[in-house]
């Protein structure tokens, strides 16, 4: 049995609640955002999960996200607390491939992550990576009622910078690197329908080509971290301590915690 949510760009905060439901067999719940209907750049916003999906007491069921919004992510290659990764946002390319206007203020959200300024942010911990990562989706998929437009990649946003250089600043564990973008990017791709000249790969490298030193550049799809919030399933850390995958945690009072372990 398969079961399909689907989030096509109305940038609502839909709710669907499943309480006391029995999934027979082998049941999959998919969500993504095929088609992505929006057809202006305006409001290709990289959180496509839009759909909140609550409830309790339901029979087991595999959870599915196929989302292909994606943002850019620079990640630090140390670890620890001093690893931290945050752009200049008076930057000439901040604007143009990271900053969401919706995104505008500075709050933590429930995982730890700092949204700030249009983009958000998570420094390190022991053994854990800091990075920094756009708001705006900057994927190069199709987009559209009819997934027929070109319009978010990164050489799409860059456009021509060969008279006129925009530069993206990133400052990784304390110290700037200017990634300087000084080529036609979208070339023969000014029509929607056409891809731009540059692939996003291809802008990677150039970004990775200043900073693989110290950090890697590359896309990610935020909304594929979502999970179902069924209240009997998923529990939260509210502690102030990081919970490392592999550590034994204990329930209290409904939110978990780091498990204390005797010898």
């Amino acid at each position: 049995m398969h079961l399909k949510i689907q989030s096509l760009g109305s940038s609502k905060k839909d709710l669907v609640e499943f309480n006391n439901c029995r999934f027979e067999g082998c049941f999959i719940m998919s969500h993504d955002d095929i088609p992505f209907i929006p057809s202006v750049l305006a409001d290709q916003y990289v959180n496509h999960a839009d759909f909140r999906i609550l409830g309790s007491g339901n029979s087991p069921l595999l959870y599915e996200p196929n989302f292909k919004g994606l943002a850019l992510r620079i990640t630090s290659k140390s670890t620890g607390t001093t690893s931290t990764v945050r752009f200049d946002t008076n930057s000439t390319a901040f604007t143009t491939v990271i900053k969401d206007n919706k995104y505008n203020g500075d709050w933590l959200n429930d995982f730890g992550v700092n949204n700030v300024s249009g983009y958000a942010y998570k420094d390190g911990y022991t053994g854990v990576s800091g990075y920094a990562i756009g708001r705006l989706d900057c994927g190069d998929d199709k987009v559209g009622i009819a997934s027929d437009l070109y319009i978010k990649s990164l050489g799409k946003r860059l456009g021509d910078c060969s008279v006129t250089n925009k530069t993206l600043t990133v400052i990784i564990d304390g110290t700037s690197f200017n990634i300087v973008f000084n080529k036609n990017y979208v070339g023969s791709g000014t029509a929607n329908t056409v891809p731009s000249d540059y692939s996003n790969q291809q802008v990677l490298d150039e970004i990775n080509a200043v900073i693989s030193s110290v950090a890697t550049a590359d896309m990610y799809g935020v909304a594929n971290d979502y999970y179902p919030e069924f209240s009997d399933v998923l529990s939260r850390n509210r502690t102030s301590e990081v919970i490392l995958k592999g550590m034994a945690v204990a329930l209290d009072g409904g939110f978990v915690r780091k498990s204390i372990v005797y010898r």
